[in-house]
């Protein structure tokens, strides 16, 4: 049994000769009964009008547009089946003529050009052609003459041929001046959508639509006349008399000429001799106009299977649906409409190079398709509180992990503790218990902490980037604005110096000065930062992942409490910190001092020199502190968080292998010490230091600068 064979039974089908053996009698009936010959008759006759649908209708155009982006998006793979030594392996094809003929189908268009017109047909008409051109003319395509172009054919100008026994032997090609031509069958892959009217057509959604898009035309173009017309309704004039045909046309005219067209709105009219005015004609509200065209959208929407948000149309839209509508226009549209295009090369394509290979989409970057790892880990974290499920259960069913001892335990909702457990008890025994690891070695883990695990230690480093990178953000620009400023400042008072001998750092530069000014100014960023981190943390020692308020679909209160004591510890670290950068621009103007001594250069010349340094260096700098300080001040508020649990007795150091990653971080990843104990961590020079969180302000500048660590409390 082949390939083919095989595809075709997966999918519930039986082999071809069968289907052969059991249809032919049925369609040779049909086809007898048919007095042209052809038991299908329908022919795409409307196209243009059709197409024309498409450009000129904006909702239409919108929705179906949408579709064929959207298609484009997940990446088109073929895959061979290889036997092994274990028995059948699957290997993706690349860089064989297949994928060539894909990437390039023709000298004039690319592989996104024909995937989109093939879907905007078949969603439009419910039927697309692929011409597949060989390297010998007049020979069908097969695995000797394989196709090395692939044009897209209007689907007007070409209609299946079918054989007696119902297969098409050929395509009929119409040309543009009427002229007809046979194609062999081999040459053409034909997508079609399912019509149950038609044995070899399929059926779009324009002919279910033609009312709607009449109505659409109609009502656009009642809007057209209304405002033509000023925005005013027809009406006529009721005379007393019987006005000759003279005065009637004077009368048309003049009024014509004082009130017809846009430029002459509201201009106030007269009428005399007893004459009156009568509406005949209904007004937009009286037409029901905007409830028509809503109706007329929502139907065309329906009917291509695009939710309203994914075309822009936000009236009755939130996060929560927006992101239900996204997947289910993913799930109920798009992926219905690749999977029929894989099959079909599956079937057509794929056998004129190797029966062995089969075609299929990734959707692993289509990001709504992909589950939300934060939000699992609050599901996890809900059921273990709520009783519902243990830890062990959990990680079987969502996580594929392995059990851990203990890890069969119910516990209780408040405080995440087994029933009946003894809380002074347990936090005495915890304690020993750590005490012992400490002394047996610090490379000796806890066991059946929530937070070991490589996927919930990934979530908990993600948030915490996430959170940090989102403060680096905001806090950015500010700094190198201020780094700007110090620049201006030293500029302006270099350049006020009466010679090159006055102009001294002392003079330029007060770092104690600049060191209150940075705390002053960036304070309140530091205690966002803080409150937030304090937050997270206090979530962890749950087993949850912190949420910000502004991503909340509901208002909780956050747990954390900042103290007075906590204030002054965070001012005293912010100058801590200023203190060591400002010293550094210290330094900088000192050095550049000493390069211009040696130069003899004017006033004006050291003054632009310095100003160019700092300035240079302001974007660089600006970075490295923004980075350094929201993560050193993120896992400081962690580890606070951690300390308002009476449960969390331990913590853990946290490393994920990135660019910046230092070896003696990674080296570190896993160690776990008491709440207040350091880590020994090696910095880059080789010795080994304690430090009481990632990016702890005591810490070398090897061990602390762009440190992208976190920690993790340890969960039991």
């Amino acid at each position: 049994m082949g390939i083919l064979d095989r595809y075709l039974q997966k999918r519930g089908f039986v082999k071809a000769e069968d289907i052969e053996q059991k249809s032919v009698g049925f369609m040779e009936l049909e086809t007898a009964s048919n007095p042209t010959n052809r038991p299908d008759q329908d022919r795409i006759a409307d196209y243009g009008t059709f197409i024309n649908a498409y450009r000129r209708l904006p909702w239409l155009y919108a929705g179906v547009t949408a579709l064929a982006i959207a298609a484009t998006k997940p990446v088109l793979r073929a895959y061979r089946e290889v036997k092994t030594a274990d028995g059948v392996d699957q290997v993706e094809v690349t860089g064989e003529d297949l994928n060539a003929l894909l990437e390039l189908p023709n000298p004039n268009m690319s592989y996104i050009e024909l995937l989109q017109v093939t879907i905007i047909n078949l969603a439009l008409l419910g039927n697309q052609y692929w011409n597949l051109v060989g390297t010998r003319e007049k020979t069908p395509i097969s695995k000797t003459n394989p196709p090395v172009e692939i044009w897209w054919v209007k689907p007007e100008q070409i209609q299946p041929k079918p054989n007696p026994d119902g297969t098409v032997g050929a395509y009929t090609y119409t040309s543009p001046i009427g002229k007809e031509k046979d194609i062999d069958a081999s040459e053409i892959i034909h997508f079609k959508l399912v019509n149950p009217g038609s044995y070899h057509l399929g059926l779009g959604m324009m002919e279910p639509l033609m009312t709607t898009n009449t109505l659409e035309f109609n009502a656009m173009n009642f809007e057209r006349y209304f405002m033509e017309n000023n925005g005013t309704p027809p009406f006529v004039f009721e005379h007393p008399g019987s006005p000759t045909d003279e005065q009637r046309k004077t009368f048309y005219r003049d009024w014509d000429e004082r009130h017809k067209g846009p430029k002459k709105v509201n201009r106030p009219g007269m009428i005399w001799g007893g004459m009156k005015t009568n509406v005949i004609g209904a007004t937009m509200k009286d037409a029901q106009y905007p409830e028509l065209r809503k109706m007329n959208r929502e139907e065309t929407l329906a009917a291509i299977g695009t939710p309203p948000s994914v075309v822009g149309l936000l009236e009755y839209a939130n996060y929560s649906n927006m992101e239900v509508q996204q997947k289910k226009f993913w799930e109920d549209t798009v992926i219905p409409i690749l999977g029929l295009i894989a099959d079909k090369l599956t079937l057509r394509l794929a056998p004129l190079f190797d029966e062995r290979i089969w075609f299929e989409f990734d959707y692993s970057n289509i990001k709504v398709l992909q589950e939300d790892e934060e939000r699992k880990s609050r599901i996890a974290a809900t059921l273990i509180q709520n009783g519902l499920k243990t830890p062990n259960q959990l990680r079987s069913s969502m996580y594929n992990d392995d059990p851990y001892e203990g890890g069969d335990q119910y516990y209780m909702g408040m405080s995440l503790l087994p029933v009946g457990f003894d809380k002074k008890a347990g936090a005495a025994k915890r304690i020993k218990a750590a005490t012992k690891v400490k002394a047996e070695g610090e490379d000796d883990k806890p066991k059946d902490s929530f937070w070991t695990s490589p996927e919930r230690k990934k979530v908990l480093w993600l948030a915490f980037d996430k959170r940090v990178s989102s403060q680096e953000r905001a806090i950015l620009p500010e700094i190198e604005k201020y780094l700007h400023g110090q620049a201006d400042e030293v500029y302006a008072r270099a350049a006020s110096a009466e010679s090159v001998a006055d102009i001294k750092p002392a003079n330029l530069f007060d770092i104690e000065a600049e060191v209150h000014v940075y705390a002053d100014k960036f304070e309140p960023r530091y205690r966002q930062a803080f409150e937030r981190a304090g937050n997270a943390g206090f979530q962890a020692t749950k087993g949850m992942i912190w949420i910000p308020p502004e991503e909340r679909k509901l208002k909780d209160v956050d747990e954390f409490r900042v103290t007075p004591e906590h204030l002054a510890k965070l001012r005293a670290q912010i100058e801590l910190a200023a203190n060591y950068f400002n010293e550094t621009t210290w330094k900088t103007i000192r050095v550049e001092l000493e390069r211009a001594g040696l130069e003899n250069p004017t006033v004006q010349e050291v003054a632009n020199a310095l100003k160019d340094k700092l300035d240079d260096r302001a974007a660089y700098e600006a970075r490295r502190i923004a980075r350094t300080e929201m993560a050193s001040t993120e896992n400081w508020g962690g580890l606070e968080g951690y300390k308002q649990n009476e449960y969390v007795t331990m913590k853990g150091w946290l490393a994920q292998p990135t660019e910046d990653s230092r070896d003696g971080h990674l080296a570190a990843d896993g160690q776990e010490v008491l709440l207040n104990e350091d880590f020994m961590v090696t910095g880059p020079d080789g010795n080994r230091e304690a430090l009481a969180y990632p990016g702890d302000p005591k810490a070398s500048a090897g061990n602390r600068i762009n440190c992208n660590c976190t920690e993790y409390p340890v969960v039991q």
